[in-house]
């Protein structure tokens, strides 16, 4: 058998033994090599296999194992290809994002529904119906119905969300479909009979919550509409939930709350003891949307964000809370960025306007559709149909990046612009690396 170099392989660093650190973009494999492995590596095309030890038979077969020597006749680029239209074109899943109010009990400051930019509806019943309708013609041809309840606040409309979820609970078991749901809600709302109703009742299996930070901090930043605070009422249902459902906080990050992150991560650690049965995620804040703009005098850059995780990440790891935080997603490969351009994937709102992009949430001439009429094919083909650039298409970081996100470049024709940031993954490995080795 003819081997070769993996295209996708990086020489991360090397350490002060003289091993060196090897990542592949294609399968995120990450390798520590001593230099009789790593020569063997890059001498693979012209290696005498039968002349090799015991020794060196096993470091090929590690290399192969993880993807970083491939057979000669392999097309790594080509195969990434035929996996993304595979994806793009899979009739087999259908994923739903439902919106069934754009109503919300609170007012955060960085939110559209603070500058009033959309009017705030709630779902009718000729809508839900029409929604049934819409998954009933395609639940014949489908191995996987997926659903996610959005808003606004979704548990302000339980009772939509239970109707909806009974009749797709009902259509996948008539036709042997696996269905699974998961929510986006502030977590008000969210108590310990209203977890149990969502996992029993409408199969909610995990739940994203947002908390900006300590008291003091997050309840300057989601305001509740009338009047009173929210911090409290939602670390107390998270509380009695995280055994009941699979709760990952989401934290907004910008310069107001920058620098007090991390005492909200050593209160959720050590006064709260919530240890391994919850996950945090960070992002930045932005005005990635077309719904509304936000005052950028407060964002923050990739770098701001990264030192953050990084000194979080090592003391996470050092208290033994491994699962609160993961720097998995900078480092794993994925087939497609988005599924916006997915074929059988949609976003409905409240009006029953159907997108493919949550960014154009309410945003109705942006919409391809509406439930209760035919999807406008022109609209939705110019999702599907989106090509990756020439150059992302050879690009060695392809695999992580995908292309990025596609709304501008889709929505409002604009050129494609690389937005991928190296600093990102390279950040992650070495942290991991550092953290493996004891020095952080």
């Amino acid at each position: 058998m003819e081997l070769k170099k993996s295209y996708y392989n990086e020489l991360i660093k090397e350490n002060e033994s003289g091993e060196k650190l090897i990542y592949n973009f294609n399968t995120g494999a990450f390798i520590l090599m001593n230099e009789k492995a790593y020569q063997l590596m890059e001498n693979i095309e012209i290696l005498e296999f039968k002349q090799l030890d015991d020794e060196s038979i096993g470091y090929l077969k590690l290399m192969k194992e993880n993807g970083l020597v491939v057979e000669k006749k392999i097309d790594e680029i080509e195969i990434l290809d035929f996996k993304e239209k595979l994806a793009t074109y899979d009739s087999n899943s259908l994923i739903l994002t439902i919106t069934p109010t754009t109503n919300c009990n609170m007012k955060c400051i960085y939110c559209y529904e603070a500058n009033n930019k959309i009017l705030s509806s709630t779902m009718t019943k000729e809508i839900q119906d029409a929604i049934v309708e819409f998954v009933k013609k395609k639940i014949k041809n489908l191995s996987i119905l997926s659903v996610v309840w959005y808003g606004g606040e979704p548990l302000l409309e339980k009772e939509i969300i239970y109707y909806l979820s009974r009749e797709f609970i009902k259509l996948s078991e008539l036709y042997h479909v696996q269905y699974s749901a998961s929510m986006i809600t502030n977590g008000v709302l969210l108590d310990y009979s209203t977890s149990v109703f969502l996992k029993e009742q409408c199969r909610v299996k995990y739940v994203q919550i947002t908390i900006d930070g300590l008291k003091e901090y997050h309840d300057k930043r989601r305001i509740m509409k009338d009047g009173s605070r929210s911090f409290d009422v939602i670390m107390d249902n998270i509380d009695k939930i995280k055994d009941i459902l699979k709760v990952t906080i989401r934290v907004n990050v910008d310069q107001n709350n920058l620098n007090h992150i991390e005492n909200f991560v050593y209160f959720l650690m050590n006064d709260k003891k919530i240890g391994n049965s919850v996950n945090l995620y960070f992002d930045k804040v932005n005005d990635y949307t077309a719904a509304y703009n936000c005052d950028i005098s407060s964002f923050i850059g990739q770098k701001d964000l990264n030192s953050l995780l990084k000194k979080i990440y090592s003391n996470i790891v050092y208290n033994g809370n491994n699962n609160l935080i993961s720097l998995e997603s900078y480092i794993s490969p994925k087939i497609k960025n988005c599924g916006a351009t997915n074929i059988n994937n949609y976003i409905i709102d409240s009006d029953g306007y159907i997108y493919k992009c949550l960014t154009l949430v309410g945003v109705k001439e942006a919409a391809i559709g509406k439930i209760t009429e035919e999807i406008d094919v022109i609209k939705h083909k110019k999702w599907v149909f989106h090509e990756l650039d020439t150059k992302c298409k050879v690009c060695k970081q392809r695999p992580l990046c995908q292309g990025g996100c596609v709304f501008r470049e889709i929505q409002n024709n604009e050129m494609h612009r690389c937005k991928f940031n190296s600093e990102d993954y390279k950040f992650a490995l070495n942290t991991i690396y550092e953290i493996e080795r004891g020095n952080l």
